[in-house]
């Protein structure tokens, strides 16, 4: 999020695509295109228009870069989503990344094959992805369905 740019947003075919991202030894840090979910499009549309309808230039700028961009690091990016944790009174733990795990289980919970959620993620091997996957005694019992 932290360098994403209104460029790589087809608001059209609904995809976003995601470049040069982590670290080398977790993602493959090669181009991806991932699909973003329908309310969602409203939302980025009317931050689109607020910034003026750029056709370029990052989509979450630095508050504090205006007219110059800076790009958020992901520094700022947890300490502004800690205050919104705490201002919820939701427990210390959740962090932005702990969003991606659970996005992962989630995925994972509703069928999607874990080599999609692999690239889905960025990863360069579902050994990596399969450290996201947090199912418990519940999601085994459901799965006993697909042999049933």
């Amino acid at each position: 999020a932290v360098q994403l740019r209104w460029e790589h947003i087809d608001f059209d075919k609904q995809f976003i695509r995601v470049i040069n991202t982590g670290p080398t030894y977790i993602k493959n840090r090669q181009e991806r295109t991932i699909p973003f979910r329908k309310p969602l499009i409203p939302i980025l549309q009317m931050w689109h228009l607020k910034q003026d309808a750029p056709t370029k230039g990052l989509v979450f700028p630095k508050p504090i870069s205006h007219p110059t961009q800076l790009a958020m690091d992901t520094g700022y990016l947890s300490k502004t989503f800690k205050k919104f944790v705490r201002e919820a009174e939701l427990p210390d733990t959740i962090t932005l990344h702990g969003l991606r795990h659970s996005c992962a289980t989630d995925l994972l919970r509703k069928g999607m094959p874990i080599h999609l959620v692999s690239k889905f993620l960025g990863h360069r091997q579902i050994t990596t992805t399969q450290i996201y996957e947090h199912l418990n005694e519940m999601d085994l019992k459901n799965s006993i369905n697909y042999i049933e």
